[in-house]
């Protein structure tokens, strides 16, 4: 006597009553319909994050756009040096060398807070339309400070 539910036994039966053909069939429509789920549920919300990443990335974009409308009609007159002398000083970073050349400044920030610079830079780009096009940092023995150089451009 078999005792296996028989829920279980019908389909058993049924699967065992197959061709070779029909079970191919039946293993690749299981398969299908797997690879389907699988997909759906990795995939789904990996497409949603990517398209709210996007859609913020765009949104920071435009609100950036009237600073630098704002700096390329007619304010770029102020030297490179003055504003990042000016922003830096407001930040209490201390600059130790800068040097302005045509359309960039270099300069070396010694011992700041990492956190610090990173939000100068931040304003530089955002509020002043100015871009780090290069930038070297070294760590210091103090946990947080750090040594830079780097090169600012319009």
């Amino acid at each position: 006597m078999d005792n296996r539910p028989t829920s279980l036994r019908l389909p058993l039966r049924e699967w065992l009553k197959l061709s070779g053909r029909g079970r191919m069939a039946a293993w690749g429509m299981i398969l299908a319909v797997t690879a389907f789920l699988v997909l759906d549920i990795a995939l789904r919300p990996l497409l949603a994050a990517r398209s709210k990443a996007l859609a913020s990335i765009g949104k920071q974009s435009r609100s950036a756009e009237p600073a630098r409308a704002w700096h390329d009609d007619g304010s770029g007159d102020v030297p490179i040096s003055a504003v990042v002398t000016r922003t830096a000083a407001a930040r209490d970073l201390t600059i130790r060398r800068i040097e302005a050349a045509d359309e960039e400044v270099a300069l070396a920030i010694e011992k700041a807070d990492f956190n610090d610079i990173v939000r100068w830079i931040a304003e530089l780009e955002i509020e002043q339309g100015l871009r780090v096009v290069a930038m070297d940092m070294d760590r210091t023995t103090d946990p947080g400070i750090v040594n830079a150089t780097m090169t600012v451009r319009r």
